[in-house]
């Protein structure tokens, strides 16, 4: 399997969890780099892990409500777990899906920074680096079909 085919292959598996996790009404709340693990087997075989801080929404809510603790890895949370306050929903995991796609990508980069408290200030004031994907030809393909899988 070439390279472009594995990160394709691992990207789609990425969303195709957080997906399911999704369908089961469970907000994952820490995605991170270091929270997805790939099993090379017989198979290749992508799983989302470390759930010790995920909730599961409760009835017809779709959201844990602002009174959620306030958790997750430094340099790798969304703006509802920084801010006091927020209301937190899957859009969460979508934010961080985005930055480990992003990170994955860029070989080991973060769309907001290269330290964790300088990743928070500028994720609180939407100030993010996106032009090292200007360079990557596979990238508008491998948006598409995370698109496609996550509708």
């Amino acid at each position: 399997m070439s390279l472009d085919c594995f990160c394709s292959f691992c990207h789609r598996e990425i969303v195709v969890g957080l997906k399911h996790l999704h369908k089961l009404k469970i907000i994952h709340r820490d995605l991170k780099p270091h929270n997805v693990l790939i099993i090379k087997g017989e198979c290749l075989c992508v799983k989302l892990a470390d759930m010790g801080i995920s909730k599961h929404l409760v009835g017809d809510a779709s959201s844990l409500g602002s009174a959620a603790a306030t958790t997750g890895t430094l340099g790798w949370r969304p703006p509802e777990q920084i801010l006091d306050g927020r209301s937190q929903t899957r859009s969460m995991d979508m934010f961080n899906l985005g930055c480990v796609l992003f990170f994955c990508m860029t070989s080991g980069k973060h769309p907001f920074g290269d330290t964790p408290p300088e990743r928070d200030t500028n994720v609180i004031y939407n100030k993010m680096n996106l032009s090292l994907l200007e360079h990557i030809p596979k990238v508008k393909e491998t948006q598409k079909t995370c698109l496609k899988v996550a509708v």
